[in-house]
């Protein structure tokens, strides 16, 4: 009998070391070959986890599955980028790496360390966090090395986008926003069209349009959550005019489809040339208590009670100094005076009508609960005047795009890249 259960035992164990092993053969095998870099199953599975917890799109296997093929190209993108400024002799230090996810961190409400702890809890390798922040950083250098001394730009260039603009006095400008999917190598917009469906989904859901152009956007504004700036009515290309006539501010257009790929784009703001606008500032103060991902559990619960006991028992901007100091967790700052424009659309109304030393009701935060408290109010007058040195910073940066989504082009164009999924 115990020989019998000893077998038994022993079949159980070889069968668990099995599997273990069919399990890591699957992670380690190759679904790309780019030039003499191999791309992993592991390495897509961490880059898919990424791109859903750093743009907070549901994490389910229809979402992984519909964004799989668009996250592969993101990853051939950046293995691309690494190579070229390798071979540049462009290298970008740990320290370096660290110090850019740190301020990622912050614009989070927490630090370095508890910031990788949450990519981790998502599934997330702080290696792949890591890998893609060296790619962006690389390819900023190497495009500015390689290519910035090609951007010219003259002063009867600058002089003529003034006329036009003095000329176009009290037309629409559109604080624009852009996320880019471009169709694969055999000319196919099927995994463009698919992502696309998922990123529309997800903003309808209130999801951040910035966070998922970061992740998302082939473009080269991605790092920057496909921010456009300012960009007059008549300046883009028909099809895109047409799709944001009578847009309004907080709206995304419909998916639009050019011989390259699919484009949507936000409007964050609009506003009229050479006309000033008031703006509304309020001075912001921000306390977080810490909850677990699960709000059900017991410390979830615990966490939003004294959430809510913040937001019903505060009376004044002084005792939320106190609560700020006493119970206030990672994330918990004095915001200052700030444009309440450069908050979400909903937050913005919210903070917009709250009563001065009134704390907001709890509000989903990253790390937590955020309750929120306007303390002072002004505004101003902002002149739209137009401003020469401004105009040529963005042609240049207009030009320097082009000229980097082209270089990228041809380095995929030249690569020897063998799709294996």
């Amino acid at each position: 009998m115990a020989t019998l259960i000893c077998r038994g035992i022993l079949s159980a164990f070889f069968f668990i070391v099995l599997t273990l092993s069919a399990h890591a053969q699957t992670l380690a095998r190759p679904v790309a070959v780019v030039n003499d870099s191999i791309i992993t199953q592991y390495d897509l599975d961490n880059r898919i986890a990424l791109a859903i917890a750093s743009s907070g799109l549901a994490n389910d296997p229809q979402t992984r599955q519909k964004t799989q093929k668009q996250v592969m190209q993101s990853l051939i993108n950046e293995v691309l980028q690494l190579q070229e400024a390798q071979k540049a002799g462009i290298s970008i230090g740990p320290t370096d790496v660290d110090a850019t996810i740190a301020r990622i961190a912050k614009q989070n409400g927490t630090d370095l360390r508890q910031f990788l702890q949450q990519m981790r809890n998502s599934g997330v390798s702080p290696s792949t966090l890591r890998q893609q922040i060296r790619a962006q950083m690389s390819w900023v250098q190497l495009v500015g090395r390689r290519l910035g001394s090609q951007v010219q730009v003259t002063d009867e260039e600058v002089n003529r986008s003034v006329l036009r603009l003095q000329q176009n006095k009290g037309r629409t400008e559109r604080l624009l926003a852009e996320i880019f999917l471009p169709s694969d190598q055999n000319g196919s917009f099927q995994a463009a069209e698919q992502t696309m469906q998922v990123i529309l989904q997800e903003l309808r859901n209130r999801k951040s349009f910035g966070a998922i152009a970061q992740q998302f956007s082939q473009s080269a504004t991605a790092a920057k959550g496909g921010d456009l700036g300012w960009v007059m009515e008549g300046q883009l290309a028909a099809d895109v005019e047409r799709a944001l006539t009578n847009s309004r501010k907080g709206t995304v257009t419909k998916p639009i489809k050019t011989p390259n790929g699919i484009y949507i784009y936000a409007v964050r703001g609009t506003r009229q040339i050479g006309v000033g606008r008031t703006v509304e500032l309020a001075a912001i103060k921000q306390l977080i208590i810490a909850m677990p991902a699960d709000a059900q559990s017991q410390a979830g619960q615990q966490g939003l009670a004294k959430a809510y006991g913040v937001s019903e028992s505060v009376r004044s901007c002084a005792e939320f100094d106190n609560a700020m100091a006493t119970i206030g967790d990672q994330g918990t700052e004095d915001r200052g005076m700030v444009e309440l424009s450069s908050f979400p659309p909903d937050l913005a109304k919210l903070l917009s009508g709250q009563p001065i030393g009134k704390p907001t009701p709890p509000i989903p935060a990253p790390n937590g609960a955020a309750i929120l408290i306007v303390c002072d109010r002004q505004t101003r007058t902002e002149n739209s005047s137009v401003e020469p040195a401004k105009i040529k910073r963005q042609l240049q940066e207009e030009r320097l795009s082009v000229l980097a989504q082209r270089f990228l082009r041809d380095l995929r164009r030249k690569a020897y890249i063998d799709l294996r999924i």
